[in-house]
């Protein structure tokens, strides 16, 4: 798996968008399998005795967006690379089966419009999760209820 996602990654970086390439990442690849990439991706560079230092990125990444500060991570090494002019020394990445890499369909052409209609429901659940408990306090539970079938009818 390893393997396939720093092909994935270095294939692909320069030929999708930033944006797409991260949301992709953080789909298709669990936290753990993140966090081997970049262990890999740092030793490698690491490895390669680069006139310039590295940029510092911390060793281990907690919290509640530990997924997504690793794939920032990783662009941040890949950024690095491609700025310095070194991201073709870099090993070459390779798979035996590139089916089981995330496919840039669904992120663009037709697609792309339910990806969009996902990431807005997304964002409406997360605004509703936010407003609900300071509800719970003011109202009982039964208008809470009440409120929140009206606002999911809504939607």
């Amino acid at each position: 798996m390893l393997q396939r996602c720093l092909c994935f990654l270095d294939k692909r970086y320069g030929k999708l968008a930033v944006i797409t390439l991260k949301s992709m990442l953080l789909d298709f690849y669990g936290v753990d399998e993140l966090y081997a990439v970049k262990q890999q991706l740092m030793s490698d560079i690491t490895g390669m005795n680069l006139d310039i230092d590295l940029p510092h990125i911390p060793e281990r990444r907690d919290g509640d967006s530990k997924a997504v500060r690793i794939v920032d991570d990783l662009f941040t090494m890949f950024t690095f690379l491609d700025e310095s002019l070194n991201l073709s020394k870099l090993p070459s990445y390779v798979t035996d089966s590139p089916d089981a890499m995330p496919s840039s369909r669904l992120y663009e052409g037709d697609l792309s419009v339910l990806m969009k209609v996902i990431e807005r429901m997304e964002k409406e659940i997360r605004e509703l999760n936010l407003a609900v408990p300071p509800l719970r306090r003011t109202y009982d539970r039964n208008q809470v209820i009440r409120l929140y079938r009206c606002l999911h009818e809504l939607l």
